[in-house]
């Protein structure tokens, strides 16, 4: 027999109060992106309280700072402590969509506040409902994703023994270059050197982040290519969507956008730009959280367009996250960066998400499947420990 609308309803909680917590976490290595390096990692933990006792955790992290898409951990906080964080006060947190419209009326934009939000908010009802997030977002596809690693330390002999270590533990075999910081001669040297070193051990893969022009892609691009990199990451800037469909024509490996890419409306204008791009990365910050990035995965799948789980170095609450998310995805062909906890040195939860066999290993525990390590988070606030600056 049917059930009807009327047999199951989702249990309605209020939200009663929302705090943020800035936190500076160590790191096993600095990371160089294409601008600056990072030498810990900083995040803004929410906590969502409400009147049936039940707290969701979102956590918010960027790429070292604003430069990346203008976001801070320090600007969102003052978004969600001044706007965002009221404004849920006595909102439903368990119809999840419905007060992130509410929330789009009192903020435009704000991406990376809201997927903290909304994180929370996915928390909550999970833990109301005794299940994964997967389960909310339309149910478990796999129970793993694989892995790569980024190599952004500079130094190719350090970043030659930094891969071979990772494929000897089984942590993963496909790794990341990552480029832009360095004269161009000299980035192009070392990814060389790294890619002949590890051509028949690894797959490999380079991100620019957007730091080369297009004159200069089209004239290095193809050398990286013969040398056996499989895919390349935003290789000129995120505006000029015409000047990656020129490069794509030109070369024998897909471009995946990234800087590019944040919104549903970005993914319709570059899936109808010429095949530009043909992977996209999703990352639950840079475009709002679950339900954008579900959205952007059909626009994807609906052209043809490959999908890779992007990240920003989170920890294990944020990687978690992302987990749900790509359990519940249909297409992950080209696997994930979620790789976040592998790189601190400590975690903020209570058992940090696991990684066996070159793949994480999805949570299968109500809500995000991780607890908030609340001593972790004690040690580690910003106004218990100095802040170590960026470069």
């Amino acid at each position: 027999m049917p059930i009807s609308s009327t047999d199951v309803s989702l249990p309605d909680i209020r939200v009663t109060d929302v705090d943020s917590v800035l936190v500076d976490m160590p790191v096993k290595r600095p990371h160089q992106h294409a601008k600056i390096g990072m030498r810990q990692q900083s995040y803004l933990l929410v906590q969502v309280r409400t009147d049936a006792g039940i707290e969701g955790i979102g956590e918010i992290a960027t790429a070292g700072g604003p430069w990346w898409s203008g976001d801070s951990v320090e600007s969102v906080k003052a978004t969600i402590d001044s706007y965002l964080g009221p404004a849920l006060i006595g909102e439903s947190a368990t119809h999840v969509v419905r007060t992130m419209q509410k929330l789009d009326k009192v903020a435009a934009l704000n991406w990376f506040a809201k997927a903290g939000l909304e994180m929370a908010l996915y928390d909550i009802a999970g833990k109301a409902l005794s299940c994964p997030v997967h389960v909310l977002l339309g149910g478990q596809t796999r129970s793993s994703v694989p892995v790569t690693w980024p190599l952004g330390s500079g130094d190719a002999a350090q970043e030659v023994d930094e891969a071979i270590a990772r494929i000897e533990t089984g942590f993963s075999r496909s790794f990341k270059i990552k480029m832009g910081s360095l004269p161009v001669e000299q980035d192009m040297h070392r990814a060389v050197e790294i890619a002949q070193k590890l051509h028949d051990r690894a797959e490999l893969r380079v991100d620019l982040n957007a730091a080369w022009t297009e004159s200069v892609a089209q004239r290095h691009l193809p050398a990286l290519v013969d040398a056996g990199i499989s895919l390349i990451e935003q290789p000129i800037e995120r505006w000029n969507v015409e000047g990656h469909a020129r490069l794509a024509r030109r070369l024998n490996a897909p471009l995946m956008a990234d800087e590019s890419l944040a919104t549903t409306r970005d993914a319709v204008s570059i899936a109808s730009a010429g095949n530009a791009f043909q992977v996209f990365a999703l990352k639950l910050m840079k475009s709002g959280g679950f339900n954008a990035c579900r959205e952007i995965a059909a626009i994807a799948s609906a052209h043809g367009i490959g999908v890779f789980g992007g990240c920003f170095l989170e920890s294990s609450i944020g990687t978690a996250a992302n987990l749900q998310l790509g359990a519940a995805l249909g297409d992950l062909t080209w696997g994930s960066e979620w790789i976040g906890p592998a790189w601190l040195s400590d975690d903020l939860a209570v058992e940090p998400v696991r990684y066996e066999q070159f793949e994480a290993r999805v949570p299968n525990g109500p809500g995000l499947g991780v607890e908030l390590d609340r001593d972790k988070l004690a040690h580690y606030r910003r106004d218990k420990q100095p802040r170590v600056a960026i470069r």
